[in-house]
């Protein structure tokens, strides 16, 4: 009887699979963000062929930091619409050309 379960919880072991190995890689999207004096460039980079660039102006009038804001919510809230979320952030020291940051984005594995 012992031998009869035992070969049970064996096989029992062998038809159940871990979710994790299961899992593929997480997507990742890596986003560097340069802020000039004038204006902002995007690079967001979703993989080794697929890249976009977004500028945008920048500054301290009330018209072109609206027009900041509103470029960096079209361009985060899309990468949230696709299934990313922010999962960690870099930055740079500034230097007398701008500040540059790096966002990094991660996509759950579809189980």
């Amino acid at each position: 009887m012992k031998k009869l379960f035992w070969l049970g919880a064996c096989l029992l072991a062998l038809s159940v699979h871990p979710v994790k190995a299961q899992a593929t890689n997480p997507e990742i999207a890596v986003v560097r963000v340069y802020e000039y004096e004038t204006w902002v460039e995007l690079v967001i980079v979703r993989g080794p062929d697929q890249s976009e660039i977004l500028k945008f102006d920048s500054g301290t009038t009330e018209k072109s930091l609206t027009k900041s804001g509103k470029g960096y919510y079209n361009a985060l809230f899309k990468l949230y619409q696709e299934g990313y979320s922010l999962q960690s952030t870099f930055t740079a020291t500034p230097t007398a050309a701008g500040s540059f940051t790096t966002l990094l984005f991660v996509k759950a594995p579809k189980p």
